[in-house]
């Protein structure tokens, strides 16, 4: 099966004499949930169209019917979409490196992983598997989940990767202690809800979702929130009817977090760019996504509850948010280029467990993990005290520092 990223654009709609496309309309995808439906359909009657944001959160994170917290999301080869913990345990591998560094860099007696949204748990255990045997009384590990589903998958992952190992899976980020915390987001900031906006010959508005037809259809209205002006300010002039989407959870999410950090730093890994680049003629139907059984998709009002949404990560965002809160910045880079130095680093003697893997095959793992036209383009930046001092650390992060 081929493996895409979750960057992966929407395949081109079959042209009108195509049979495959003949085929969609005779047999359109379902609508999805039908409870859930009716439940977004009878906000929208009362209240009017809802912001997407509101349809984007209601179809991945409603506490009873959700994609994420009901169902568990479709993670891996034989689900929805793949990530790069999945394609190859170096990925975690390689993440256990920068905690031996950090943890190294700052002398610290303990290291905290605090992992948001670890999907299957992939990542936690090639990390553990990673970490040295003689060093594990130094290691916990903190999973931030908030779909019971997927907790469960985790929790079972990890009590066969570390039985007797110092973790714990939660809703909530732990208060932090005395160890040094090395926080990971990977491909979590993509699936904050996000609004969508429509360029028109007056300005950006709003696309909002109403209901018409039997369906969910786009409805363009004024911006009608602070934040989602503020956001729609910072854009670029384009085309009409040109969309793209701002993500008014990012700033919260990303003040939350930084709470849990008094010491140590927080990776955040994602598909996206800078906002020129996301916002642009030459993405006029945006960069909103879904994922079904491998498949790329681009329409969010069909199986709703039952797929993927998700849209590229504004990185500008991520740093001016960052930089307001008094957090040190380093990046982004691609992730690809981050992976290599990693690599190169893990070649420390004792630095690591011991590999079972050979060096050939921890290689061609390497190639495909960096792959620019997949998970090797993603983003990564490094964010920290300002107090902190780990040149070695945020060295990795530098485009220079080759």
């Amino acid at each position: 099966m081929t493996r895409h990223p979750r960057d992966a654009r929407p395949a081109t709609r079959p042209s009108d004499g195509d049979p495959i496309a003949a085929l969609l309309a005779r047999f359109p995808p379902p609508p999805g949930d039908p409870e859930l439906i009716t439940r977004l359909r009878a906000r929208i009657e009362r209240d009017g169209p809802i912001q997407f944001s509101e349809f984007m959160a209601s179809a991945l994170y409603d506490p009873e019917l959700g994609y994420y917290t009901a169902r568990g999301a479709g993670i891996g080869e034989h689900g929805d979409f793949m990530t790069a913990p999945e394609l190859n345990p170096l990925f975690g591998r390689l993440f256990a490196t920068l905690g031996r560094l950090l943890i190294d860099e700052t002398s610290a007696a303990q290291l905290e992983v605090v992992e948001y949204g670890p999907g299957t748990g992939a990542l936690a255990a090639a990390f553990v598997a990673a970490w040295p045997l003689a060093a594990r009384a130094r290691l916990r590990y903190r999973g931030v989940e908030v779909s019971p589903p997927l907790a469960a998958r985790q929790r079972q992952r990890l009590e066969r990767a570390w039985p007797d190992g110092d973790w714990l899976i939660a809703a909530e980020l732990p208060a932090p202690g005395d160890a040094v915390r090395l926080m990971i987001a990977n491909e979590v900031l993509d699936a904050l809800p996000v609004n969508r906006l429509v360029q028109t010959e007056t300005g950006w508005q709003e696309s909002r979702v109403g209901y018409s037809g039997g369906q969910f259809v786009a409805v363009p209205l004024p911006i009608a929130d602070a934040m989602t002006a503020r956001l729609a300010s910072r854009l670029p002039a384009v085309a009409t009817g040109c969309h793209t989407e701002v993500c008014p959870a990012l700033p919260d999410w990303l003040a939350a977090a930084s709470q849990g950090l008094p010491r140590g730093g927080l990776l955040i890994m994602d598909y996206g760019g800078a906002v020129g680049d996301l916002a642009c003629n030459q993405r006029p139907a945006g960069t909103l996504r879904t994922f079904h059984r491998q498949t790329v998709g681009s329409n969010p009002y069909v199986r709703v509850g039952q797929q993927d949404i998700t849209a590229s990560v504004d990185f500008d965002l991520v740093i001016e948010t960052a930089l307001a809160l008094g957090l040190q910045v380093h990046g982004p880079i691609d992730q690809g280029r981050l992976l290599g130095r990693l690599f190169a680093a893990a070649a420390t003697p004792g630095l690591l467990q011991p590999s079972s893997a050979t060096v050939a095959a921890e290689q061609r793992a390497l190639h495909e993990l960096s792959d620019p036209a997949g998970f090797g383009a993603f983003k990564a930046v490094w964010l920290s005290r300002r107090c902190d001092d780990t040149p070695t650390v945020q060295r990795l992060f530098e485009p220079s520092a080759d």
